[in-house]
């Protein structure tokens, strides 16, 4: 059994589903975590239809405490590691090597959709 484990935000629809999708065809156990736990429990719904490891939960993900719930009543072993990937703005190609990241309740209240609030 793979040992992989990925926790994807916004899982719910849209590129975080298909994201969620993709990561279990490659065989990961996936979290999938959305503000509306509905959505994301449909995704982990076809992820399992379709063979895979999967479970939605409803997390607000500007919440610290929220996350971290989140992960401890997924049930799903998240490991520290010692090498792997954190993708923030992947589809962004204007920057290259190692980016600083910015506190994701931070960047989440200054972005476009804070405009809108």
């Amino acid at each position: 059994m793979n040992s992989r484990v990925a926790i994807v935000t916004g899982g719910g629809s849209g590129i975080g589903a298909a994201i969620a999708r993709r990561l279990a065809v490659d065989g990961l156990a996936v979290a999938v975590f959305d503000l509306n736990g509905a959505t994301a429990e449909e995704t982990a719904a076809l992820i399992a239809a379709g063979g895979g490891r999967s479970l939605g939960l409803a997390v607000d993900v500007t919440d610290s405490a929220a996350i971290q719930a989140g992960v401890d009543s997924s049930g799903l072993r998240v490991p520290c590691p010692r090498r792997g990937r954190l993708h923030h703005r992947p589809g962004d190609r204007s920057q290259r090597g190692p980016q600083h990241l910015t506190p994701w309740p931070s960047a989440a209240s200054t972005g476009p959709a804070k405009a809108f609030t």
